[in-house]
């Protein structure tokens, strides 16, 4: 439960305020559980992927929007516009600096990028933070406390773990040799 764990740690250093927009940058595989914790504190959840199918997916669970961040490369213009130009609240940054410039041009002035992986590297334009008075947070394992908090947002929220298909425990093996990360929704 890292990914929840840091995840609730994101959300209570500023809980989204109902109606809030946010933006979940580079959407990874278990991407399912913010987005579920997203909705369920009343945030309006916009979300990038590389696959169409991933983006209907969480739009059937929850997400407003979804951008496939290879058709529009620029999709920093792509959340202004689906934010009427103001921007996201909160970004969920989960690739790193290689896409945190995009992750800072999409949040509005006085808004938060939650710095959660970093799967690239990159320069950023300190400026651009300090310019338009951005929080930037570095997001990394939390305690005991937040993860127990964590479940307790869980089962207050009656959230459900996102479930494609399961294997017999007998399969584990192979099915874990052979799966790819992009090709997996949810599994157990």
């Amino acid at each position: 439960m890292c990914r929840g764990n840091r995840l609730e740690r994101a959300l209570r250093r500023q809980p989204p305020a109902s109606g809030t927009d946010g933006a979940d940058s580079r959407h990874r595989r278990r991407f399912h559980l913010r987005l579920q914790l997203a909705t369920a504190a009343g945030a309006r959840v916009i979300i990038t992927s590389s696959s169409d199918a991933k983006l209907e997916q969480a739009k059937r669970l929850g997400a407003h929007d979804g951008i496939n961040y290879v058709a529009h490369e620029q999709w920093q213009h792509d959340v202004m516009r689906l934010t009427g130009g103001a921007g996201a609240d909160r970004v969920l940054e989960t690739g790193g600096a290689g896409t945190l410039q995009r992750s800072l041009a999409s949040v509005r002035r006085e808004g938060s990028v939650q710095l959660i992986g970093v799967l690239t590297q990159g320069q950023i334009d300190p400026m651009v933070v300090l310019g338009r008075s951005i929080v930037l947070r570095g997001i990394s394992v939390g305690s005991r406390d937040m993860f127990e908090a964590l479940n307790r947002a869980i089962t207050i929220s009656e959230l459900a773990p996102v479930v494609d298909r399961t294997f017999a425990f007998a399969d584990s093996r192979r099915r874990i040799a052979t799966s790819s990360p992009r090709s997996t929704w949810a599994r157990s």
